[in-house]
């Protein structure tokens, strides 16, 4: 998977939530043809939390003194680093490229608001993640932290890529958040031939939930951000 895919599939995921009543969506990377006329599908995950708790923020650059959104495993530790410093409990990229508008990088995050009792910070020693994935494979890094946190007992588990050594016999551990039972989370096969739709039909319009920034519409083709007037 490229970079470019690998960011689609979180816009494409994240388009397809609001499409059908969520409040936010995200892919877990596993992926299958089961034979039974669907073709290939995807794992997604899901969440009717409401906006309070998961929310997007349109960014500016300066919140996140990167310029561009590669690497990639550099972009998604900027957010969260940035959602930690601000008093959330993470946060996870949605998009990020040049605003049309403004010819400056703005990243799209979704926002997880702290103080939430289905979402837990872990520590997941690196050999325990199935391939021991580097940073430089977000793709196997999100998908092996997912399997590691279902093997503990979560319902979903995501990074945030971070890592440190302790010391303490562990060895290299990777931050990944546990997500509980209790998150309103619905998990989804979701078939590669929806997913391609919404990046094939133009800009996508995610909603803002910002008094003051207007609706977010995303077109992966010419990879540009532009704002939409705010709804009346």
């Amino acid at each position: 998977m490229t970079a470019d895919e690998f960011v689609d599939r979180l816009l494409a995921v994240r388009a397809y939530a609001q499409e059908n009543g969520f409040t936010h969506g995200w892919p877990n990377f596993e992926q299958a043809d089961y034979g039974e006329g669907r073709g290939l599908v995807y794992g997604c995950y899901f969440t009717r939390a409401p906006q309070s708790q998961t929310f997007i923020e349109w960014l500016q650059i300066a919140d996140l003194a990167i310029e561009s959104s590669y690497p990639y495993d550099r972009f998604w530790r900027a957010t969260n680093r940035w959602a930690y410093y601000n008093g959330y409990a993470t946060a996870t990229p949605i998009w990020g490229f040049w605003n049309e508008e403004w010819p400056r990088f703005r990243p799209v995050v979704q926002v997880w608001a702290s103080g939430l009792d289905y979402l837990k910070a872990e520590e997941a020693p690196l050999r325990e993640l199935d391939g021991q994935p580097p940073f430089e494979d977000p793709e196997g890094c999100v998908r092996a932290a997912n399997r590691w946190a279902i093997g503990r007992g979560y319902a979903a588990g995501f990074p945030n890529f971070e890592k440190a050594e302790y010391g303490d016999g562990r060895g290299i551990v990777y931050g990944v958040f546990g997500v509980t039972h209790t998150a309103q989370l619905a998990w989804q096969d979701v078939p590669a031939y929806e997913l391609d739709r919404i990046l094939a039909n133009g800009p996508i319009r995610l909603r803002s939930t910002s008094s003051v920034e207007p609706d977010i519409a995303v077109d992966p083709r010419k990879g540009t951000i532009q704002g939409w007037p705010a709804r009346q």
